[in-house]
C-alpha cells in the first residue's frame, strides 16, 4: 500500500503500532511512516489503565504501588499482550520514568494477559478499560491510574497517572490510537472526516 500511486482517494487505517512504535522497534520496515504516508485524521484514542490483583500486591493508590515496587526491586511481574504492544510500551515508559525494576511477562493476547493477572501469575497490567471493566465491577481487580491525560467517563472515579503528582508522572500520556492516513492528502479529508457519521457510537469502547 505504501508504494501505491498516491491518488488522494486511497486511505489507510493506521494504529499506534503500525504508524508509531514499530518504527522504533524494528530495524527494517518495507515503508517509511513519515515519507510514505500523510496523517488525515484521528479516529479514536483508547486509554489503558493500571490494573492490579490486590491478592498479589495489596495497595490502594498509585503512590503505594510505586513505593512497594521500589522497596522490592525485581520481585513483581507485569503482564502485557505481547512484546512491543501498547500494553507493553505503556508499562515500560511508566517504569522508566519512575525508576521501577519489574519483570515483563508477555502473553499471546489480551485474554491470556488479563487471565494471568486474575490468577495471580502477575501482579498487574496496563490494559484497555473495556477489557478490565467487568472484572473491576466484580471487585476482582483494582484500578490505580488511567494512562491518558483525561479521565475515562466509564471509570471517572479513577484518577489519571499524571494527576498523582509523583515524580516522573507529569503529563504521562500513553494510549492506543487509531487514525486514517493517505498517500496524498486532500484538504477536504481533514475537515470532513472528524464529523463523519461513522465515528458515532464509539462511546461503548470507552475511548477519548
Amino acid at each position: 500500500m505504501a508504494h501505491a500511486k498516491p491518488d488522494g482517494y486511497t486511505l489507510v487505517f493506521g494504529t499506534a503500532a503500525t504508524h508509531g512504535s514499530n518504527a522504533a522497534l524494528y530495524k527494517k520496515l518495507n515503508f517509511d511512516v513519515e515519507a510514505d504516508f500523510v496523517p488525515v485524521a484521528p479516529i479514536l484514542d483508547v486509554s489503558n489503565v493500571l490494573t492490579i490483583n490486590p491478592d498479589v500486591i495489596n495497595v490502594k493508590t498509585l503512590k503505594e504501588f510505586v513505593d512497594t515496587v521500589k522497596a522490592n526491586p525485581g520481585k513483581f511481574n507485569f503482564a502485557s499482550t505481547g512484546n512491543g504492544t501498547g500494553t507493553h510500551m505503556a508499562f515500560a515508559e511508566f517504569n522508566a520514568r519512575l525508576g521501577l525494576d519489574m519483570v515483563h511477562v508477555p502473553y499471546k493476547g489480551g485474554p491470556e494477559a488479563i487471565t494471568a493477572v486474575l490468577k495471580g501469575e502477575t501482579c498487574c497490567i496496563m490494559n484497555q478499560v473495556q477489557t478490565v471493566l467487568s472484572h473491576y465491577k466484580a471487585d476482582k481487580v483494582r484500578l490505580l491510574g488511567v494512562t491518558t491525560i483525561k479521565r475515562v467517563s466509564a471509570i471517572s472515579e479513577v484518577p489519571t497517572i499524571s494527576e498523582s503528582g509523583l515524580n516522573g508522572t507529569r503529563n504521562f500520556d500513553s494510549s492506543i490510537w487509531f487514525a486514517v492516513f493517505a498517500l496524498a492528502l486532500k484538504n477536504a479529508f481533514a475537515k470532513i472526516w472528524p464529523n463523519c457519521a461513522c465515528l458515532q457510537g464509539l462511546g461503548y469502547l470507552h475511548v477519548n
